[in-house]
């Protein structure tokens, strides 16, 4: 079902935009000159890896590539859970769930093969190298997976930030000696403004239904908000966020995490992104999906209630809103109110995993003093 749309005959633009950035790549250009590149340079080696097939065969490459990304996720999860307890294995099918309410732009966007690095950084946290080296890999394809450094407890902490700076450094020289030109994409980062799909942007898009003067125009590779006080939101919103982050890897570098699983601990991280982000685009909800599976991997995970509303909102919001974009966008009351329920969804899971992982710390501190007593 998921595939419908890949086959139908027609590019989705992105995929369109992933093929001229190749064709940039391997004539020399620098894809950055096109103000809609906002990827760090490890995302040129994913553009480039449909390259071996004829041109006119790059989608059904890339999509061949994408499905290929989804399999090794849901293996991946199948191998780390397959001898544990019942509960654990909920992961596999907590994919095939949300994978598939994440809905076709699972293989229409390249979100899948970043996805899968902070699978496997996650997975491999036993192993704080190698945890710490597939983030840094994470890092370079689309930055967000460095996410999973928080699930490294305190005593391992050291050596997973080694190996990930080492090969953060290594990698970035390397594409750099390759491609040329990798801090390029920064310049357009800076200049994008708010995405409709933010939560920056929702109070905004309700004042221009009412008649304000914000407008909706696209710009930069994605439809932003313009207005008075959309910045400001935007900047304040960004900036709780980086502090929550933080103090998350504030908390966990004093061992005040320890009681939590590794999984909770990401996947909050990775909510808080999302949350916080000026661009909140609706592909995101495979970095959810895939964080939200991956959790759940873990005895003692907190994330299946909040995983459920998740799902929810991917199911009900996500592929409402992109079926029907243009309505969105042009400020349809109905497409508003799911992007309200989107948003609304999302931060409800938030706060629901985080007292659940906070609650849980003081039960444990409960039980412990009245042992000791």
């Amino acid at each position: 079902m998921l595939l419908a749309d890949s086959f139908s005959g027609e590019v989705p633009l992105d995929v369109t935009a992933y093929f001229r950035w190749a064709e940039d790549l391997t004539s020399g250009s620098q894809p950055a000159l096109d103000t809609a590149f906002v990827y760090p340079p490890g995302s040129s080696l994913v553009f480039l890896m449909p390259s071996f097939m004829p041109p006119e065969l790059y989608f059904r490459t890339f999509t061949l590539l994408a499905v290929l990304c989804d399999l090794a996720i849901l293996v991946s999860l199948w191998l780390f859970v397959r001898n544990g307890t019942k509960a654990t294995q909920v992961a596999p099918w907590a994919w095939v769930a949300l994978g598939f309410a994440a809905g076709p732009l699972m293989y229409q966007r390249y979100d899948i093969f970043a996805a899968l690095l902070g699978v496997l950084a996650l997975l491999s946290i036993k192993r704080p190298a190698l945890s710490g080296g597939v983030a840094g890999l994470g890092f370079l394809v689309k930055l967000w997976p460095e996410i999973s450094i928080l699930g490294v407890p305190k005593e391992k902490m050291i050596r997973a930030l080694s190996a990930n700076v080492a090969v953060i450094l290594v990698g970035w020289l390397t594409l750099e000696v390759i491609f040329g030109n990798s801090f390029a994409f920064v310049g357009n980062v800076l200049n994008k403004g708010t995405s409709v799909e933010a939560l920056a942007a929702y109070p905004f898009l309700i004042g221009r239904a009412l008649s304000t003067s914000h407008i909706v125009t696209g710009q930069f590779g994605s439809w932003e908000v313009i207005g008075p006080g959309v910045s400001v939101t935007a900047t304040i919103i960004t900036a709780i966020g980086v502090l929550l982050l933080i103090g998350i890897f504030l908390l966990r570098l004093s061992g005040k995490l320890d009681h939590a699983s590794p999984g909770d601990i990401v996947l909050i991280g990775v909510l808080i992104f999302v949350a916080s982000h000026k661009i909140n685009s609706l592909q995101y909800g495979i970095w959810i999906a895939a964080m939200a599976a991956a959790a759940l991997a873990f005895t003692n995970s907190r994330a299946l209630g909040p995983s459920v509303l998740l799902a929810l909102m991917l199911i009900t919001a996500d592929s409402v809103i992109w079926t029907n974009f243009v309505s969105f966008i042009s400020g349809n009351l109905l497409m508003l109110g799911y992007q309200g329920l989107r948003l609304l969804l999302l931060l409800v899971a938030l706060v629901w995993l985080s007292t659940g992982v906070l609650n849980y710390r003081n039960r444990m501190t409960v039980s412990r003093n009245w042992k000791e007593n």
